[in-house]
């Protein structure tokens, strides 16, 4: 409600000069009907106008909102790729795999809203699953079990990638990113 007061106070505001000015218009003996017609006409141009304006700006507000969303998922999604990334590299390291489940959990505790629905789910499963993948190693006794838990913790990186859903680079843009590597 309160955000519709100044919306009123302007429309309203507008509307009530427009009225008034129209009615004053009609009192004066030496006001023609095209002089009164162009009064209205620029009434009611100034009402298109601070409609037209309002709207633009609950538009552009709109727009800023979208882009700075996409920017933290695209960041959020950047940096669950780079925490799976190491915990591929360390889910063999009795010492460190624990520190870097701590870190993942941590971070998902506080971003994983950001991620898509798909990413969100298989970057934490692919955590949990390197916490307990050295135990099932050890064991030997189900090979099966430690093909389907790699697995787990190997498929999160696709969903991320997906989640970010970033365009392709065409042919040409891929050319030209390959010569300025060289």
């Amino acid at each position: 409600m309160e955000k519709l007061i100044p919306k009123f106070a302007k429309w309203g505001g507008l509307i009530v000069f427009g009225i008034a000015a129209f009615f004053f218009a009609q009192q004066l003996p030496t006001v023609s009907a095209d002089a009164l017609a162009s009064l209205g006409g620029v009434v009611l141009g100034a009402l298109i106008t601070v409609a037209a304006q309002s709207w633009s700006g609950v538009l552009e507000r709109k727009h800023q909102l979208r882009l700075a969303a996409a920017e933290r998922r695209l960041e959020a999604h950047q940096r669950a790729f780079a925490l799976w990334r190491k915990l591929i590299h360390t889910v063999h390291d009795e010492k460190e795999i624990f520190n870097i489940v701590a870190e993942c959990q941590e971070w998902w505790n506080n971003n994983c809203l950001y991620l898509s629905p798909d990413a969100r789910e298989k970057f934490r499963f692919a955590y949990v699953c390197a916490a307990s993948h050295k135990d099932y190693v050890k064991d030997r006794s189900n090979p099966k079990l430690v093909t389907e838990n790699w697995a787990n913790i190997t498929d999160a990186g696709e969903a991320i990638v997906r989640g970010a859903e970033l365009p392709t680079l065409g042919e040409e843009e891929a050319i030209f990113v390959e010569k300025t590597r060289t």
